[in-house]
């Protein structure tokens, strides 16, 4: 059920993201897409960061820099979000480039894998590590947002990964004494990328407007 407030609240943060566009910019020409979006928004306004990106896309529809390439698989993808997965965005929209490290470690003993670690989620360019977000991964990429693309997770290394950042999960995952007591730990790495479509979805909907 959406209280008044969040109504108002949201209703305040498209008027105020519209002001924003330039009068010779403003185009009605996507007007279905913005209804649309308006009857999908009223089951999502309980949380805040929802609100905001329906605000986004609202606004991004009614300017001609934005919507060409807009179509009702934003709508959709929008309403198939839960808190979890539209924090997740936020954070990948800090991303200048495309590449996702979704890693692990784990025991290996005579090149068999033994104990592993939970997965988490390395944002390179910004060092943050992100947790309990195998469920948000698992909806970005059946949405088209984010893509795995290695059927078999590779061991990071010299050659694919810089040594600060594997000090630096390591120190994460397991505390001094697990590292200094096991030789045998090895980071592999679910290799993803935010693909072009979702990367075109960020600029529209989450990157701030």
């Amino acid at each position: 059920m959406v209280h008044q407030a969040e109504l108002a609240d949201f209703t305040e943060r498209m008027t105020q993201k519209i002001k924003q566009i330039p009068n010779e910019y403003r185009d009605s020409s996507k007007y279905s897409l913005v209804l649309e979006t308006l009857q999908n928004s009223v089951y999502q306004l309980n949380e805040e960061e929802l609100r905001e990106l329906f605000a986004n896309l609202f606004a991004s529809l009614t300017d001609r820099q934005k919507n060409q390439d807009i179509t009702p698989r934003y709508v959709y993808i929008l309403s198939q979000l839960g808190l979890k997965d539209a924090l997740l965005l936020k954070e990948l929209v800090t991303q200048d480039d495309n590449e996702l490290y979704y890693v692990r470690e784990v025991n290996v003993t005579d090149g068999k894998i033994g104990s592993s670690t939970k997965q988490i989620l390395y944002l390179h360019q910004t060092g943050k590590i992100l947790e309990d977000v195998d469920s948000s991964m698992n909806v970005l990429e059946s949405l088209g947002i984010i893509k795995f693309t290695n059927l078999v997770e590779e061991v990071l290394d010299d050659e694919n990964s810089d040594a600060e950042m594997r000090k630096k999960l390591k120190s994460h995952l397991f505390d001094a004494n697990e590292l200094d007591a096991n030789s045998n730990l090895e980071l592999l790495n679910s290799k993803a990328i935010i693909t072009s479509f979702g990367r075109a979805f960020l600029n529209c909907v989450v990157a701030p407007f």
